[in-house]
């Protein structure tokens, strides 16, 4: 399941059908995502959303080829289904994949190998890494809104953040956990978050990382200038702080809106002071305050 932009819940159904309600959970339309898809069945889906503000989603069926409606905006009749190129080999189910906006072609990789495909071919990537083996077996893929950011994840908990043309490695870390990754998205374009069983692990580029205590039932949905971080229980929302925040915030700041800041704390106590001098002074005449 998956929102557009029009406010309308697009539903994916394993028999290779979408169906659209409105957000009181009427039924606009109904119809099969393609021939091909309706025949082969959808063994796995995802959802993305561009820039712009249009949205679509990617399928996988079960012979492991992948189909794409890039906007679910339009009507029933307008809607395009893309065919990408197929992988080299068909008979082995891909680690993970996603899908690379704006061009809405898919990122997938199968064992050891990582390919871009787009509608007319499978091209190899090569990540390029610290590590001495460079055969690694990818275990989850994450790319930013804008689609210019990927970030992956191999099973021994090695961590890669980069450019999706894999020309530039932006961070790169050892998480020193073999524990399965649940979900991983971006948050705005330079960090990405984690979800473990019992962690939730946030990664900008560079060096800075941070961990906070895993929770249950947890699911991570990307924003345009952060990520949303809804719990069974909960619902937090991740964006880094602004500079202009910074600036104002910071301890020992001279910058002008620093100083107002503290001028006007200053003001708060002063006029605080006097109101309770004030007070003191009316009860000691025997008189009443207000």
């Amino acid at each position: 399941m998956g929102w557009n932009s029009n406010e309308d819940l697009i539903c994916i159904l394993e028999e290779g059908t979408m169906a659209a309600y409105s957000i009181n959970g009427l039924l606009k339309y109904s119809r099969p995502v393609s021939r091909e898809v309706r025949e082969h069945r959808v063994l796995d889906c995802k959802f993305f959303h561009t820039m712009e503000g249009s949205g679509g989603f990617a399928v996988m069926t079960n012979c492991y080829q992948f189909f794409v409606v890039a906007d679910t905006c339009r009507p029933r009749d307008e809607i395009r289904v893309k065919k990408v190129a197929d992988l080299p080999s068909m008979t082995v189910r891909p680690n993970c994949w996603n899908v690379l906006t704006p061009q809405c072609n898919i990122l997938v990789s199968v064992e050891e190998k990582l390919y871009i495909l787009d509608q007319y071919e499978a091209i190899p990537q090569s990540v390029l890494t610290s590590k001495k083996d460079p055969s690694v077996y990818w275990a989850e893929i994450a790319v930013s809104v804008d689609g210019k950011a990927v970030a992956l994840v191999d099973k021994g908990g090695y961590l890669w953040g980069g450019t999706s043309d894999f020309k530039t490695c932006e961070t790169e870390m050892d998480l020193q956990s073999t524990a399965k990754v649940l979900a991983m998205e971006w948050g705005a374009k330079d960090f990405f978050v984690l979800v473990m069983e019992k962690l939730i692990f946030v990664k900008g580029f560079g060096k800075h990382w941070c961990k906070y205590p895993g929770k249950l039932g947890c699911c991570l949905q990307p924003e345009v200038d952060g990520l949303r971080l809804v719990s069974n229980t909960t619902s937090e929302f991740i964006h880094r702080v602004t500079s202009q925040s910074l600036a104002v915030l910071r301890i020992g700041s001279m910058e002008p809106g620093a100083l107002l800041n503290d001028a006007f704390k200053e003001y708060e106590v002063c006029h605080m002071s006097s109101v309770l001098c004030m007070q003191s002074n009316v009860y000691c005449l025997g008189g009443k305050w207000g």
